[in-house]
């Protein structure tokens, strides 16, 4: 057998791209230290020159840039591979290569999405750092985690509500992944989001910036939508178009995606993968599993978030509320459809383009779909993002913690995509089970059961940790 039929044989590789949000604290050269009397004990302060033209808060100006360069430097100085800053035009041969070229190296960017903070003497940057695409591995989370104690050694660095962790994941080749992977994906996601929150502080739910998809997609509504390919049929310009088609010529014609690219079967997902040799795994979400026992972990107490108060909610709101403004944050859902009314609608969808439809709250979700949308797939052999952003954790330099829900976003996006369809549909009905029957079933059954072992024991210390803090209850 040849190389290339072995690795026709391989699974699916998953890549990923992380990015780390944060605030720089600086002064000018001449400003005094804020911590003047604790400095012996706290990392040094980054001073730049004094610049007459800043305002107190300097959004993406000259000391925003210099502040950026500071972090580069730092980089370099320890043999992380960093971009310079400016986008390189040159035309790779190889797409592969050219859709990854800025994405092989550490690149240190401004990231506007951070808030203004507390600012208590010091002025800020707001930087975002963004790894090189790979695979999982014990390197990347070394390398990873080696990042963040030389941040924390070197600089004073800060993070509020507004700062995230954000993971990006794609495949190896730096294409879009076959319409069976994103539905497979957008499912168990769906499913277990209730789940992957306890992992997180509660506020994050009420955060513009990771709106749940659970509570406040238009899937979670159940509110009709009109996807980009069929725009066409429904008194709206299509999409894509041929450039010499009529308007009389679209408008005799009654395919709901004409003029469009429609499923991406022919171009993108070269036809459904078959999961099963006998029936397709929309029709396998009818059947109710029979969950085994062993399954569960035997312990008397299992953490579960119940239903906020009012008083906690408006706590959790105004948490938020210091660093962004409440207007985008969309309505919850009046009740919850469940696990499978929201999966059967996935795995009816006839392109990625719906997927990204109903899962869209209106601004950035928890879990985006963003890059499958039809506007975003106009150009087959462009540069555009093909993979789906994680962006449920909320900022951190913890290294630990950060390698961990690293680890947990690769794993469940491995298991979503590769495993057999009986396990696939167990951890549903499972993440089902948890919705009617609060405690029986919590995040740290999930993990064991797509074979995170570590990550769970991990998650179950860090919901001991903060029990008190995040008000969670035990059941």
């Amino acid at each position: 057998m040849s190389s290339s039929e072995l690795e026709a044989l391989q699974p699916p590789r998953i890549t990923l791209g992380k990015e780390i949000e944060f605030l720089l604290a600086f002064l000018y050269e001449d400003e005094p230290d804020p911590d003047e009397a604790h400095k012996s004990r706290l990392p040094p302060v980054l001073r730049l020159p004094y610049n007459p033209h800043n305002g107190d808060w300097d959004a993406g100006g000259d000391d925003q840039r210099l502040a950026e360069k500071a972090i580069r430097d730092l980089l370099t100085a320890n043999g992380f591979p960093v971009a310079s800053g400016l986008r390189v035009l040159d035309e790779a041969d190889d797409l592969t290569r050219r859709r990854l070229r800025d994405y092989d190296r550490y690149r240190v960017k401004y990231e506007p999405a951070i808030d203004e903070p507390s600012r208590r003497g010091y002025r800020f940057a707001q930087i975002g750092i963004a790894t090189p695409v790979e695979s999982a591995s014990p390197e990347a989370d070394e390398a990873l985690a080696h990042l963040i104690r030389l941040l924390r050694s070197s600089y004073r660095v800060v993070l509020n509500h507004s700062c995230g962790l954000h993971v990006h994941v794609g495949n190896a080749q730096a294409e879009y992944m076959p319409l069976a992977h994103v539905k497979r994906l957008a499912a168990l996601l769906w499913a277990a989001d209730p789940l992957l929150a306890m992992l997180h502080p509660p506020r994050r739910r009420w955060n513009q910036a990771c709106q749940s998809i659970r509570e406040r997609s238009p899937l979670a509504h159940g509110d009709y939508c009109v996807h980009e390919h069929d725009y066409g049929s429904q008194g709206k310009d299509p999409f894509i178009q041929d450039a010499d088609s009529s308007d009389a010529e679209r408008e005799d014609n009654d395919d709901s995606l004409a003029g469009s690219i429609g499923g991406l079967d022919s171009q993108y997902d070269q036809g459904e993968i078959e999961l099963h040799p006998d029936v397709k795994i929309e029709i396998k979400i009818e059947i109710k599993i029979e969950i085994e026992p062993e399954i569960y972990r035997q312990q008397p107490e299992n953490p579960i978030r119940g239903a906020e108060p009012q008083d906690q909610i408006r706590e959790l709101k105004d948490q938020n509320a210091l660093y962004a403004s409440r207007a985008l944050l969309q309505n919850r859902a009046a009740s919850d459809p469940g696990v499978f009314a929201g999966v059967a609608k996935t795995f009816e969808t006839t392109s990625s383009c719906e997927i990204h439809t109903l899962m869209w709250p209106g601004t950035k979700p928890n879990y985006d779909f963003s890059a499958y949308r039809c506007s975003s797939m106009v150009e087959p052999g462009g540069e555009a993002k093909r993979t789906v952003e994680f962006r449920e954790a909320e900022g951190s330099l913890d290294p630990e913690w950060v390698v961990m829900w690293c680890g947990i976003v690769a794993g469940l996006s491995r298991f979503a995509i590769q495993a057999p369809i009986p396990e696939f549909l167990e951890v549903l009905e499972l993440c089902d089970r948890a919705k009617n029957k609060d405690g029986e079933y919590d995040v740290i059954d999930l993990l064991d059961a797509i074979g995170l072992f570590a990550e769970a024991e991990y998650a179950e210390s860090r919901l001991r940790r903060y029990a008190d803090e995040w008000k969670l209850m035990h059941a």
